[in-house]
Parts: structure tokens; sequence; C-alpha cells
């Protein structure tokens, strides 16, 4: 994904320190240590930080006596102020690029900041979670990039796994995807118990779920496919994910994903990968386990592709996967939320998929333009494909294909692609929901290209 091109300095300061009252003493931190230590976004108490610490300054009895543990803690003021009020241990993670300067503040408040440690930890890297066991779990803006959202997720919940731990966010809405980003965790087995709003900051408390509570794995099937090399996943449904209508795996992904992952006439190992309108998230992440050299899972409503990305991750933890918002129509790709509004340029892709968003009956037109202009991005060797899976004779099909006709600069070929050894129950496929099957032996698949 293209780098995001931000003054920090205009919008958040440049290094500033960071302090907060804690029972009648002082916990200060050091936003930078000149030029030694630099991280992208480490050098900075950033303005969730300051409101997490102030939050947590105010409320000891959430720390005090337990293990806390913050994620991507830069200077480490929430958590610093956890260990002033009290906390039984206080473990402050981040990159080791960024572990000079919490050493430097952990030692700066030793007086009144007991039982301090330090460690490595980058997220996705499931080997070292198991060194910690914490009671809380603290983290302030740390999503300003979308390609962490499903590493993030996935160290979340293996770190909070128990209805009695506490996970507590602060992010500054200003930057890219917060408010979706808790959208998603309160959508992916985590249970919301409250919220606030000081200043531009948003401040969520979470709980892992218990058994009964509803969350994503209690109401879908999960849906469980393997490659023939024996690459194997699986994703949770929901018919409350995405909008409804992209939250079960239909048919149309199955067969496409084995189309193009056993049967493609190009080399899918070259292919950067978005799929549009993910939903699950599945055929973009069967793409990944067929050897995809990138995927992005791409939809207006991420959090049910964000839960399975972030599964696959644990799994597979070499694949390159990311979420992204995208609602079709919206050339800056950006959410109004965002601070690069307008400047968030979407990534070049080889390969766009989908399956079945045809029934979307208002996205026909919008559809296509974003079909063409994603095409049109890969340059003027025009190699980028976008391959979707239609359901063969239906009225919505047609009218998608018809808007797309009307679009000069698009190519289009239609293949139909027998299917029954799916619905026959491919040994290579479990939990497949076709509730929306509608008996035919064929898909059509509708391949683009730009003129």
């Amino acid at each position: 994904m293209a780098a995001l091109e931000l003054d920090y300095d205009e919008l958040w300061g440049d290094g500033s320190a960071g302090r907060v009252a804690v029972g009648g003493v002082d916990v200060v931190v050091a936003g930078a240590l000149g030029d030694a230590g630099f991280t992208e976004f480490g050098n900075e108490v950033w303005p969730g930080g300051k409101v997490l610490g102030e939050w947590l300054a105010a409320r000891p009895e959430l720390v005090r006596g337990r293990a806390v543990l913050e994620l991507g803690a830069g200077a480490g003021l929430p958590g610093l102020v956890a260990a002033a009020a009290g906390a039984a241990s206080t473990t402050l993670t981040d990159l080791p690029e960024a572990l000079p300067l919490l050493r430097a503040n952990a030692a700066a408040n030793a007086a009144s900041c007991p039982r301090v440690v330090v460690a490595p930890l980058a997220w996705g890297a499931r080997r070292r979670l198991d060194a910690f066991a914490p009671d809380v779990v603290v983290a302030a803006d740390v999503v300003y990039k979308s390609q962490l959202v499903a590493p993030l997720l996935s160290t979340l919940r293996l770190l909070a796994r128990d209805p009695a731990q506490r996970v507590v966010l602060a992010n500054d809405r200003r930057s890219c995807g917060q408010a979706r980003f808790a959208g998603a965790l309160e959508a992916c087995d985590m249970v919301l118990e409250a919220s606030d709003t000081v200043g531009s900051v948003l401040l969520h408390v979470f709980r892992p779920a218990a058994p009964g509570d509803g969350d994503f794995g209690g109401d879908g099937e999960r849906c469980a496919f393997a490659t023939p090399g024996g690459v194997a996943f699986d994703v949770v449904q929901s018919p409350r994910g995405a909008d409804g209508l992209g939250g079960l795996v239909w048919p149309g992904a199955v067969a496409v994903a084995k189309w193009l992952g056993e049967r493609a006439p190009f080399p899918l190992a070259d292919c950067r990968v978005l799929d549009l309108g993910a939903g699950t998230g599945f055929l973009g992440l069967a793409l990944a386990a067929y050897g995809a050299r990138r995927v992005v899972l791409s939809d207006e409503f991420v959090g049910l592709a964000a839960w399975n990305g972030a599964r696959f991750l644990e799994r597979h933890p070499a694949a390159d996967v990311s979420v992204r918002r995208v609602r079709w129509g919206h050339e800056d790709d950006a959410d109004a939320d965002d601070v690069a509004a307008g400047r968030c340029a979407p990534e070049p892709m080889d390969l766009i998929v989908g399956a079945e968003l045809a029934p979307m009956v208002a996205g026909h037109a919008a559809l296509a333009a974003e079909l063409d202009r994603r095409l049109a991005m890969a340059g003027p060797r025009r190699t980028a494909r976008a391959v979707l899976a239609l359901a063969p004779g239906a009225s919505q099909s047609r009218k998608f294909l018809d808007a797309a006709a009307a679009r000069p600069s698009l190519e289009l070929e239609v293949l139909h692609l027998d299917v029954p050894a799916i619905r026959a129950g491919d040994p290579a496929v479990a939990g497949l929901d076709l509730t929306f099957d509608d008996g035919a032996e064929t898909l059509w698949v509708a391949v683009f290209k730009s003129r």
C-alpha cells in the first residue's frame, strides 16, 4: 500500500513529552531521544496515549493488583500510568527499534512506576505471545496503517481469551480507521463494555466474549477449505456479518477460487490480489492459500473479513494479507474520518476478484466503474485482470454485465464454469452454506481487461 505522506509536526506536534498525575505523583515521558531510536510512529506522545493515561489514572481499580500489557507502547505513557496506579506488573511492548525510548522512560519513572518490564513484540508473531499472561491489555493510537489491522486483531485475540480480561483502546479518530477497528473488535468475539469520546479520541473497553455472547462463531457455521497442496484454513460465517449478504460463503466464491488456483492461465504467485466485496474474505484468503503474492480484502463492512484475515495469519504467518475499507465509486479510497482523505492513493493490483456481487442491486454501475478504475491503475502494459463470479442467467447478473459493457474502456469475456463437484460435496470444502444455491450446474465467470 502506498505510504501516507502526512505532515506530523503540523497535525500532532514534534515529539513532545507527556505528563499525567497519578495519586500525587507525576508520570513524565519523553517523546523522542533525539536522532537515536527513531521509529515511524513511536517518537511522539500521541493524543490517544495522553487520554488513555489520564483515563487510567482516574480509574486505578481497573489495573490495581493486575498484570498489564501495553501494545505498541511508543513512549509508554499509558503503561507507566498503570504501574504508578498499582499494577502488579506492567509490560511495555513495541518493535525492537522502539525499545530504547521505552527503557529510558521506564528508568526515568522507576521510583513511582515499579515492576515494569520492556519487551519486543511484533503483532502477529504468535510464538512470542506464550510469554505474556496479561489481565489487562492497553493500546493507544495503534492502527495508523490499514495493513496492521489483521495482525493486531490476531495478537489481541491470542492475548485476550478469558472473559475476566479487559482490553482498553484509545485512538484518535482523525487517523485511519479507528472507529472501524473498534467496530471490527466488537464484531469479532469481543464484547464492548464501555465507550467514551474525549476531544478527538475514541476510547473503548472490551472483554473477550463468554459462551452464549452471540459471537460470529456461535451463529454461523465455519467454512473450511484446503488446496490440493494441503494448505488449509477456515472462515467464520455469520448472517450478521458484513451487510447480511456478505456474511456467508457462496458457492460461486469456492468455484472461482478453485478455478483461479488450479486452472487459471496466468501465474497466481505473481499477482497482487484485491478481493472486492470480500464479505467473509473467503475468496481472497483461498487465493492466498494457493500462493498469491499479496491479498487485500476489501469491503464497506470490514469486520468479518478482518477477523478471518487475522485467523488466517495465525495459521499462515508468512502470507501477505491486509484489510481495507473500499466503497465502490469513492475514488479517494478513504473514509471520511481518515486523516488522509483525498490523499490516500489506492494500491495498484494485478488481479481483482469478486464473487456473486451482482445481487447488490443499487451497485451495478458503481461496481463497473470501480473495476474500470482499478484496471486502469495497472499501468501502460494493461496486464491486470478482473475476475468475477456471477449467478448464471440471473437478472441482476445481466444488469451488471450491461453496465460493464456500457464502459468503452472495459473488455469483457464471459466464461461458463462447470461447478457440479462443489455442489455434490467437494472433499476440499466443508461447511459451505447452500442457502442461496439456485441449482445451476454452471457459473458465469466474467473476465475484464482494460482496452
